[in-house]
């Protein structure tokens, strides 16, 4: 009699596996060969390399303060250096602006006080000047005139033009923070109107005899 096995095979459950398409499994491959062929990343390294004062300082630094305005400042009381202290840091304009009219400032009373005193007889005896202030305007007042100017007097005469200049020179001296003060105020005008078109011109002079 014939027997038949049981087909247990056909029982089984049966795997199935997920398949891909044949473009998508080439990107695949060629995207693997990609990344496994990539170079590595060189190492790159930057050399330093020297800086001037200038590249060092950001833009946003301040200025250096101009050493012979900033001593001019200090000169002054301390309640009066606050006003002028924005000055040693301004343009080159308006520092040339101060530093003439400083020099104006001391010029001009000295000769026009010494006029005053020699023709009207007159000295600021009730005016306290140090006597290192005297015996500095005396030697200024020496240089001012010339030693061929005064040989030419006698001893008297002599001594009171020296006097005098010593005198405008102390009254000058004293008279240190008002002038400071008044150009400090003067030099925004003064550079607007004589130092900046100066400066133009100047630069125009340059440019003809560079370009002939």
């Amino acid at each position: 009699m014939l027997r038949l096995r049981p087909t247990t095979f056909l029982l089984r459950p049966r795997i199935t596996f997920p398949t891909l398409p044949i473009k998508s499994s080439r990107s695949l491959f060629h995207s693997y060969t990609n990344i496994k062929q990539s170079p590595k990343p060189q190492d790159r390294t930057i050399k330093p390399q020297a800086l001037n004062e200038s590249q060092l300082r950001s833009p946003t630094d301040p200025k250096p303060p101009n050493p012979t305005v900033l001593k001019i400042i200090q000169s002054l009381p301390k309640p009066l250096q606050k006003y002028a202290q924005k000055l040693s840091t301004s343009p080159v304009s308006h520092i040339t602006s101060f530093l003439i009219l400083h020099e104006l400032s001391a010029i001009i009373p000295f000769i026009a006080l010494w006029y005053v005193f020699h023709e009207f007889q007159f000295l600021p005896t009730s005016l306290e000047i140090p006597l290192w202030v005297v015996t500095q305007g005396e030697k200024f007042a020496k240089a001012v005139i010339g030693e061929s100017t005064l040989n030419g007097f006698d001893l008297v005469e002599r001594s009171k033009l020296l006097v005098e200049g010593a005198s405008a020179y102390g009254v000058v001296k004293v008279l240190l923070p008002i002038r400071i003060l008044g150009s400090v105020l003067c030099t925004p005008w003064f550079a607007r109107v004589i130092v900046e078109p100066l400066f133009n011109f100047m630069k125009w002079i340059t440019g003809l005899s560079k370009n002939p």
